[in-house]
């Protein structure tokens, strides 16, 4: 099967624990709480440089992966993703249940 081209393989940056990979969070002006998304390795390291603390690493998973990470992240309460996250904005918001509903706009 030929890949979609306007699919996007996405990295995540997270911390990798005995009990699983935690991804990074950002923080939404209304206070909730985003999945990172990045389109690069570079952005994602980027992005990393400005988290606290020295145990972040991004990843890029395969796409069951990441579905696990986003139903994961859905059953804890979180319900949108940004890609490419700063210190202060984001290119864009997704939401996760549309995304692994297959009907939301995951693509670039």
């Amino acid at each position: 099967m030929t890949p979609d081209p306007n699919e996007i393989s996405p990295y995540l940056v997270g911390q990798i624990t005995q009990g699983g990979f935690h991804p990074a969070l950002w923080k939404l002006n209304e206070g909730a709480l985003a999945i990172t998304l990045f389109l690069t390795r570079e952005s994602a390291q980027t992005y990393k440089g400005l988290l606290e603390g020295k145990n972040w690493h991004e990843v890029q998973p395969d796409k069951a992966t990441l579905k696990e990470i986003l139903s994961l992240a859905v059953s804890a309460g979180i319900s949108v993703a940004v890609l490419e996250p700063t210190g202060t904005t984001g290119k864009r918001l997704f939401s996760i249940p549309q995304i692994l509903e297959g009907i939301g706009p995951f693509r670039q």
